[in-house]
């Protein structure tokens, strides 16, 4: 399958303001006379290094010093915990666990809290706010 360009953008009084404007008209001319699909939807954006930094910093950080597991490990549990998700193929059910690296800021956030609320429950382990530590 060819690659596909995509153009960001924003939508200002019901318009659409693409940042490269200039870019996209050039695509355009690549299909004159072609059917198109079009598809608009709000940006995801990819995890931030900023939570990145907090979840291995502190509470990776945390749960490896309560456990004794190193923070890799703690990855791993906690991935397995909360990111496992099955996929079928020949009739068969397999067990899949995603990874945090293909995760959106909100599904990275909601990641961190149940690693969070699972420190919490299981450990009996407080992790302070990202914006309460130094």
């Amino acid at each position: 399958m060819k690659p596909v360009p995509k153009f960001l953008g924003t939508i200002k009084n019901g318009k659409v303001v693409l940042d490269e404007q200039d870019a996209y008209e050039g695509y355009l001319l690549t299909l004159d006379e072609k059917r198109i699909e079009l598809v608009i939807k709000k940006e995801e954006i990819a995890r931030t290094n900023q939570q990145s930094k907090y979840l291995f910093g502190v509470v990776y950080q945390l749960i490896s010093e309560e456990t004794g597991y190193s923070k890799e490990e703690v990855h791993e549990l906690m991935k397995s915990i909360h990111l496992k998700t099955h996929m079928e193929a020949n009739g068969k059910r397999y067990t899949v666990i995603r990874s945090t690296h293909d995760l959106t800021t909100v599904d990275m956030t909601e990641y961190i809290e149940n690693c969070k609320r699972w420190a919490s429950t299981e450990l009996k382990l407080f992790i302070p706010e990202a914006s309460k530590v130094n």
